[in-house]
């Protein structure tokens, strides 16, 4: 029978966050007796531990007395209780995780205004309630996709009003996903930050393939916590054989012979001390059912496992543990001292490397030169973002990804556009502007998509054209989808012909035809619009099986003749302004856009043989309305009717044709 192999996670045991937690607490303890208000960690034996070496956790704020010193958690505490505890004359020690303060400090600044805040994750957590506090609007809860519709359907107000969203840091990335993916859609106005630790990120990743690699495996960490939780439900499903959580390497069950490799993981609370006792018992012949088959694992060759072993060009996730004028110092979790040149940091100009990179950061890098010998390592961010972005561009032709990034260069082909320090070229038939019009282009920031990628040639093609036609074809699907006559839409004006304007109303152009510019007469569009101009118009007519749009601009309010009805009544003397002569009397403007005739007939008390006996063009003259025909809108006037006497009626009533 052949040896069990045991595969130690490279980032099992203790994060960031909880590291320095428990740093803190251990320096307290050495002056004297601390207390924590619950526990500091999620971790019952190492919590033992801890009571041993003078640690008392209480709590409520009031069984602290002033004095003393109380640690805060790694999950942070609500506003009130920090305030009761200054209160109360008691020293406080905030052992928050700085990624868990990062959270409270958004929801503090982004609700300031009142906008209401949507936390992710378990209502009932300490890292949740720490939260909640620091809303200044309504704060809600949801531990789940499906929560998260329920609370969408409970509160209706979050699809249209502007909420921020964050999540919890432990959160289940694959679920934090899908609820991105619900707001995104259902709200129109989300605001999401996504503040899943980075490093929770790397821990659930790792077990999903270590679990998919292995016959089982161990989850190593304390009940009550949330993280270990999620890394135990991970291995189980993708495990072959299963998954075993355990506190203690007492609770390790008896692998039987068909347990070829063995895969151990832990959550972020638990101890290095745990997973050696873990390690060690499984490495021990009692665990196997044939003693003589299987070769004893040493602990030590375990913890060498957990190390990482770096090589040239590998990229790698580090913190960093100290800032000086000349490097910044992280910590890669291997055996080398790590380091990163500060001329390696984009530095913008008035600060320094000590405004742009903090203690506790996490950096994706780039293994750039090992030193065995000296036992350092030299890193490289400004490489990874690099080798990044050359990951990210091999599947954005696939996806279709949109980028986002200034013009830098315009040349006889096109134009050029640099996208974290990569050079890419958008040839001019692709920058959806006219040749002439490419310089204007140059400093402007413009949304792309990537087309081709030549990575050997490191040479990378472009297209902003693609993302306009994207964007109008989803436009277009919109408007047919949700267009219908009488609809008033925002357009822009295109282009002109001799009878009329074509207007972009989203996605479509729409036809205003000429005599619908105005209730005046119009020679040309251009004496009404122009291109590019921005217009309110209303659909008339819809062909969606042809896509012909009919549009309407001029507007019922503006109509002379509603103006007209709307001021003017038969007897109303008015004043008019004669326009032209016929044989058969004279048209007088009464409004723009409203003549009226002054038929011969009603000229004058005698016979009238030619009506420029009595007035000429350009004449104003008063006038009586004597009739008003709304369905032909024609309007009768008489200037004999003021001297008073009317002219017969069947002599009024003669065709002026």
């Amino acid at each position: 029978m052949s040896k069990r192999e045991i595969v130690v996670a490279s980032s099992a045991g203790f994060c960031f966050g909880v590291d320095r937690a428990v740093r803190l607490l251990e320096e307290e303890l050495a002056k004297g007796e601390v207390l924590t208000l619950g526990p500091i960690i999620h971790n019952p034996p190492f919590l033992a531990e801890l009571e041993g070496r003078g640690m008392r956790m209480i709590t409520s704020p009031q069984q602290a007395e002033a004095g003393q010193t109380v640690v805060l958690r790694a999950h942070g505490v609500p506003q009130e209780v920090w305030k009761q505890l200054e209160a109360q004359g008691v020293r406080v020690v905030d052992a928050t995780c700085p990624y868990v303060r990062k959270i409270q400090q958004i929801a503090l600044e982004n609700t300031a205004d009142g906008k209401a805040l949507l936390v992710i994750g378990n209502a009932e957590h300490p890292e949740i309630k720490g939260v909640l506090s620091y809303a200044k609007g309504p704060a809600y809860t949801a531990d789940g996709a499906q929560q998260v519709c329920q609370c969408l359907c409970e509160h209706p107000e979050l699809r249209q009003d502007p909420f921020v969203v964050v999540a919890q840091t432990t959160n289940d990335i694959e679920e934090w996903k899908k609820i991105c993916e619900i707001l995104k859609k259902e709200c129109t106005n989300a605001i999401i930050f996504d503040t899943i630790c980075n490093t929770t990120d790397r821990r659930q990743r790792e077990a999903k393939q270590l679990a998919e690699s292995c016959d089982v495996c161990v989850v190593v960490g304390g009940r009550g916590s949330a993280n270990t939780a999620r890394l135990y439900e991970i291995c189980r499903q993708a495990s072959p054989q299963g998954a075993y959580w355990v506190e203690t390497a007492q609770q390790l069950p008896a692998f039987g012979p068909h347990v070829r490799t063995v895969g151990v993981t832990a959550g972020a609370s638990t101890p290095a001390q745990i997973m050696k006792e873990v390690i060690m018992t499984m490495s021990e012949e009692k665990l196997v059912q044939e003693q003589a088959d299987v070769e004893e694992m040493s602990f030590a060759e375990a913890l060498e496992k957990s190390f990482k072993t770096i090589s040239n060009g590998d990229t790698v996730t580090c913190v960093v543990t100290g800032v000086t004028p000349a490097e910044v110092n992280v910590d890669l979790g291997t055996k080398h001292a790590c380091y990163i040149p500060v001329d390696d940091f984009d530095i913008p100009q008035g600060q320094t490397i000590y405004d742009v990179v903090k203690v506790g950061d996490e950096l994706t890098t780039v293994v750039v030169r090992v030193n065995d010998v000296e036992g350092t390592a030299q890193l490289s961010k400004r490489r990874a973002e690099r080798y990044r972005f050359w990951e990210e561009i091999e599947t954005a032709v696939e996806n279709k990804t949109v980028f986002s990034a200034n013009v830098t260069e315009v040349n006889r082909g096109g134009v050029v556009v640099n996208y974290n320090g990569v050079r890419i070229f958008i040839p001019a038939f692709q920058t959806n502007v006219p040749r002439e019009k490419m310089e204007e282009l140059k400093g402007q920031k413009v949304e792309f998509r990537i087309t081709e990628v030549q990575r050997p040639k490191r040479r990378v093609i472009g297209s902003i054209r693609a993302v306009a036609m994207d964007a109008r074809r989803e436009a277009e699907e919109k408007f047919w989808a949700t267009a219908e006559v009488g609809q008033v839409c925002q357009g822009r004006v295109k282009s002109f012909t001799n009878y009329g304007a074509f207007v972009d109303v989203g996605g479509v152009d729409g036809m205003v035809h000429v005599s619908e510019l105005s209730w005046g007469h119009v020679p040309h569009p251009s004496k009404v619009l122009e291109i590019g101009q921005e217009v309110e118009v209303f659909i008339k007519a819809l062909d969606a099986e042809k896509k012909r749009v009919s549009l309407g601009y001029r507007k019922e309010e503006d109509n002379p003749w509603t103006k007209f009805m709307a001021a003017n009544a038969v007897d109303d003397v008015i004043d008019v302004k004669i326009m032209r002569i016929v044989p058969f009397g004279a048209f007088a403007e009464i409004i723009p856009g409203v003549d009226g005739l002054i038929h011969i007939s009603r000229m004058a008390k005698h016979r009238v043989n030619r009506a420029e006996d009595v007035v000429n063009v350009g004449d104003v003259v008063k006038v009586k309305i004597v009739e008003i025909d709304e369905e032909n809108k024609k309007v009768g006037l008489s200037i004999r009717a003021l001297l008073g006497d009317e002219a017969p009626a069947e002599e009024a009533a003669q065709d002026a044709e």
